[in-house]
């Protein structure tokens, strides 16, 4: 099973639809307003606030417990995850993967590497 966040780019169309790949969506803070990357949606709604504010969006990673419940119902299914995230020096999803996936040492195979 394939599991990565929402900044991969797939090179074909509807890959991130899979039965065995799963997509973690990351957060995108604007001001006080949070937004969920799924599916490309998120940036048509967030773009009319990039262009009236002062304020630079951040993205957040996936959270620990976000990685736990993911790898959690993964687990029912195959004991092989992959995880496949962007650069540890961008974000901290490598970090919450890594965190995680120490849950279910000696239950799973849990490989979590970068992709940048």
């Amino acid at each position: 099973h394939l599991v990565t966040d929402s900044a991969a780019a797939f090179p074909l169309p509807g890959l991130e639809t899979r039965a065995d790949v799963t997509v973690l969506p990351l957060t995108i803070h604007i001001g006080t307003r949070s937004f969920l990357d799924q599916n490309g949606a998120t940036l048509d709604a967030i773009r009319p606030l990039l262009t009236c504010r002062n304020t630079l969006p951040v993205v957040a990673s996936p959270s620990v417990e976000a990685f736990l419940s993911t790898f959690e119902c993964i687990s029912r299914q195959t004991r092989n995850i992959l995880c496949l995230l962007t650069s540890s020096q961008l974000c901290r999803a490598v970090r919450n993967a890594r965190t995680a996936a120490e849950s279910f040492v000696g239950r799973m195979n849990i490989i979590v590497s970068r992709w940048a």
